[in-house]
């Protein structure tokens, strides 16, 4: 059966379809990197005031990847939104809404 700790709420952002959908995606390395199609890379924006975690493709700008901006950061390709790391620098499920995050994009 599906062990629900070994999966998490997450936000894929989609640039090419322009969604932003709220998933479970499993925890660790293989299942983040296979949500964004790449390498993952992480950055920390401040979403509605809380603090997150995003992972986007490390190698997005060598790929024809749609362009989009996340508050101030300019990103390229898919990303997979988190909450901040825990106490441990574990990835912890995110604490944003849809919403929330449609409102820190430019597309």
């Amino acid at each position: 059966s599906h062990n629900r700790r070994d999966a998490m709420q997450a936000i894929i952002v989609c640039p090419d379809t322009k969604t932003i959908e709220e998933v479970e995606i499993a925890k660790g390395f293989e299942a983040l990197q296979k949500a964004v199609g790449g390498w993952i890379e992480g950055i920390y924006p401040e979403i509605a005031g809380k603090a997150t975690t995003v992972y986007v493709d490390e190698e997005g700008r060598f790929k024809a990847n749609v362009r989009w901006k996340l508050c101030e950061w300019e990103l390229l390709g898919k990303a997979v939104i988190l909450g901040p790391p825990s106490a441990a620098g574990n990835d912890t499920k995110v604490c944003v809404t849809p919403e929330e995050v449609k409102a820190a994009i430019t597309w």
